[in-house]
């Protein structure tokens, strides 16, 4: 790629911006406290534009481990819960297993997986929103290190850039009181299910709908 190429990718990097809603965020922290000894990951559903990425809600996948068939059906499944809802997959999230293991190579793996899947003429039964739209999207990383701190933001962000995830020094926005809310919903008894579970019984609803009923009437 030419200079001038990479230097309107950086000027676009820099401009887009990311908002992380209540929902979406207290919806991640519960899934990282409910298996703190695993590696946990799940889809970012939301708006995505040139100019941002905003999340609107997230649907916790795995901590088993991710499978490309599984994560395949997934995809499936919450393209179609997102697209009920007039949004799309603008995002992959995860932490990693280790506490003090801060790296991104292996979800990047999965994310690059999942855009590949949207290619327009790839895979039907998936769709190809994405690429077709144009969307931007993000990989978040719940940050280990900042656990420690219900107050504190633990998310970072990272944004694609040619064949590299590039870690981007902007703050994510998340919607104020969220970064403490999920600390509430556990000590409220409120379960968060991922795909793994549903997988195992599937009676065990991805879609966390209690959760939202639940921040609805807190807000009230």
């Amino acid at each position: 790629r030419s200079s001038l190429v990479v230097q309107m990718e950086d000027a676009l990097v820099k401009k887009l911006s990311v908002n992380v809603s209540e929902t979406a965020y207290t919806k991640m922290m519960m899934h990282a406290a409910k298996y703190p000894a695993y590696a946990i990951d799940g889809f970012c559903v939301g708006r995505s534009s040139a100019e941002s990425i905003i999340i609107d809600d997230v649907v916790p996948l795995f901590h088993n481990g991710t499978l490309v068939p599984m994560l395949e059906a997934a995809t499936c499944m919450v393209e179609k819960h997102a697209k009920k809802n007039e949004a799309l997959i603008v995002g992959y999230y995860f932490a990693n297993e280790h506490i003090d293991d801060e790296s991104y190579v292996s979800m990047t793996f999965f994310l690059n997986v999942l855009i590949f899947m949207y290619r327009p003429g790839r895979a039907p039964s998936v769709g190809n929103t994405l690429a077709a739209s144009g969307a931007q999207v993000c990989l978040l990383q719940i940050s280990n290190s900042k656990l420690a701190d219900p107050e504190e933001n633990a998310l970072r962000v990272y944004f694609k850039d040619g064949n590299h995830w590039n870690k981007s020094q902007q703050i994510v926005d998340v919607d104020p009181p969220a970064t403490n809310l999920f600390l509430e919903a556990i000590d409220q008894g409120l379960n968060i299910v991922d795909f793994d579970l549903h997988l195992h019984d599937v009676s065990n609803d991805w879609r966390n709908l209690h959760i939202n009923s639940w921040l609805k009437t807190r807000s009230i």
